[in-house]
Formats: structure tokens, C-alpha cells, sequence
């Protein structure tokens, strides 16, 4: 993956604000994006703004990486108007809390009222046309930002490869690949990597400088992201049998019921274990991504309604947006 490298330190005068920031970074989503754009960035050339609910091992980290820290709270606007100052970008994502249309709606005010240039929603595949409660409130979340924010653009990746680290220890244990998905259902995981890079070349130019404004050619676009492949759970097991060189291949994929994956993932605690996923798409090159930790009922929420819609057959598809927009 090709990040992009500051070549010099840009004013307040000229860029209009040097600040990034990102929301949700209590939780494992939100920490990643904020922890990724500090270990790209180069001598500081821009900061890096987190706004969370509660300061955790998360936000703790990120504050050690040299990001500014704001806390806020949904019930007070004053709080989120101040974490706004100032901010020439901001990544919305969704908070992992039943009233994240609600607060999302509160922050869209937010984003009005102080005139936030440029606003990144990540969202997800599946949240413009599946039933499921997760991705519905998903597209709510969207509309409440297209309308609010000046220049805003919305990314809808699939389902991460490096979210695969949450069924890591059933893999281990069982040596099974359990999702509430068909053996004959498709997908296509997409990996962090390319969420960055897009992400890079939404925010910044070609000196790894934020841009003022963001591209004309991306303002008030909805794109979806995918790999390069597409998957079933048999296939995935299988990639995960070559990635740990099993002999004879001893991980299989099973369709289980939701309630029955709900409670493994509910279950299964904070995990620091190996990486089995990170060769699966054959790349030269990651960072080093911190693994998820452990998910609350709306997370697990999230993975199980993904793979819902993965069942419903709409998910099977390549996109091309990746290579349009980085092309």
C-alpha cells in the first residue's frame, strides 16, 4: 500500500485548518482509523483529533501516539461543538450504542453550526438497502451528515479483514469457521489497508498535506468498497488453512445460527493472538493493525446483521470504486 509522505509543514493560513478528526475512538473501529492516520502521518505535519465518549485503553494509546483527546457527551452539544473547533476534516464513524441515529443527528448539528469543511462517513455495504436494524440506522446515520456538511462523501466498505480477528479463538479452539451464513453465500472482505488509502486520498494531496477542500469529483458520493475477491466461508477456511500452513487441513466452515454466533462473540472476551488473516490477500505490505478487543451487544450486532445480509445473496459483488478513486 502507498501512503502518502509530508514533504513540508503547511500554515493555518494556507490550509484553512490542519486538523483531522474522528469519532467513535472508544471503540475498536474508531481507535484504528485515528491509530492509522498517526502512524502514517511525518513530522507532524497535521494533528490528529479524537472525540470519545470515555477515555479507555484506546483512547489512552492515542494519547500517547500524540493525539489530542476530547471528550464529549451527546446530551451536551456545547461539548461537540468545542471538539469541532478548528477541524478542517472529520471521519463520522457510527457509535456502537443503540442511539447512534440519535446522537449522530445531535453531531450533524454540530457539523452545521461550526461549518466543519469536510466530513468522511464510514459506513458499510449493506446500508442502502438491507432490512436489518445495524445497517438501517447505518443509512440514517448517512442521511443525518448529506445533511449537514458542505463537502461530505460516504464510504461503505465490506466486512474487514482484520474484523476476522473476532472468530480467531473459536478457530483455535474448535477448529471451526463459524458464521451465520451459507456455505454458498459470497462476499468479498475488504482490507484496512484500502480503507486508509481511500481515506488518504479523500483528506490529503500528493505532499501528504490536508487538503483545504475536498475534490469536487468526490463531494456528496456514496461508494462502496470490496476486495478484489470473492469469498464463502468454505474458500475463507481454506485461505485460513494455507495462511497456517495446516496439514492435513483442519479448519472447516460451519453455518451456525445467529444466537448461537452471538453468544461466542459476546463470549470471547479481549484477544491478543496472532495474526491468521494477514496474508490471506497475498499483500507485501501492512501496518501492523491493533486486533478488536471485546464487543459490546451492538457491535455483535453489526457482525451478525453483516452476514445476514451476506445470505441474502445482495452482497456478491465486486466494486470497482476502489480503483476509480484511486486511480
Amino acid at each position: 500500500m502507498r501512503f502518502l509522505r509530508s514533504l513540508g509543514r503547511r500554515t493555518l493560513e494556507e490550509s484553512g485548518s490542519d486538523t483531522i478528526a474522528v469519532t467513535n475512538c472508544d471503540h475498536w473501529f474508531g481507535y484504528v482509523l485515528a491509530w492509522s492516520l498517526l502512524e502514517i502521518r511525518h513530522d507532524k505535519n497535521y494533528n490528529v483529533r479524537v472525540l470519545t465518549r470515555t477515555r479507555n485503553k484506546y483512547t489512552d494509546d492515542l494519547d500517547k501516539k500524540g493525539a489530542e483527546i476530547f471528550e464529549i457527551d451527546y446530551g451536551r452539544s456545547e461539548t461537540l461543538e468545542t471538539a469541532l473547533g478548528h477541524v478542517g476534516w472529520l471521519v463520522v464513524v457510527p457509535e456502537a450504542d443503540r442511539d447512534r441515529v440519535k446522537w449522530a443527528k445531535t453531531l450533524a448539528d454540530a457539523i452545521k453550526k461550526i461549518d466543519v469543511s469536510n466530513v468522511i462517513t464510514l459506513s458499510m455495504l449493506g446500508a442502502g438497502d438491507s432490512k436489518t436494524r445495524t445497517l438501517a440506522d447505518f443509512r440514517d446515520i448517512e442521511k443525518a451528515v448529506e445533511g449537514s456538511a458542505k463537502n461530505w462523501v460516504t464510504l461503505r466498505p465490506s466486512f474487514l479483514n482484520q474484523s476476522f480477528f473476532v472468530f480467531e479463538r473459536k478457530i483455535r479452539e474448535s477448529k471451526q469457521l463459524t458464521i451465520n451464513a451459507g456455505e454458498d453465500a459470497r462476499w468479498s472482505p475488504v482490507d484496512l489497508d484500502d480503507v486508509i488509502y481511500v481515506l488518504s486520498k479523500f483528506a490529503f494531496d500528493n505532499n501528504g498535506l490536508l487538503r483545504p477542500v475536498l475534490e469536487e469529483e468526490h463531494q456528496h458520493k456514496i461508494y462502496t468498497l470490496t476486495g478484489p475477491d470473492l469469498v464463502t466461508g468454505p474458500l475463507l477456511a481454506d485461505d485460513i488453512n494455507s495462511a497456517i500452513k495446516a496439514k492435513p487441513r483442519t479448519i472447516k466452515f460451519m453455518e451456525v445460527t445467529r444466537e448461537a454466533l452471538e453468544d461466542y462473540l459476546l463470549g470471547r472476551g479481549n484477544q491478543r493472538d496472532r495474526d491468521l488473516f494477514r496474508s490471506l490477500d497475498r499483500r507485501d505490505f501492512h501496518l501492523d493493525y491493533p486486533k478488536p478487543g471485546k464487543l459490546n451487544q451492538i457491535a455483535a450486532s453489526l457482525i451478525l446483521d453483516f452476514f445476514e445480509y451476506v445470505n441474502t445473496g445482495k452482497a456478491g459483488y465486486l466494486s470497482g470504486d476502489f480503483k476509480d478513486i484511486t486511480n
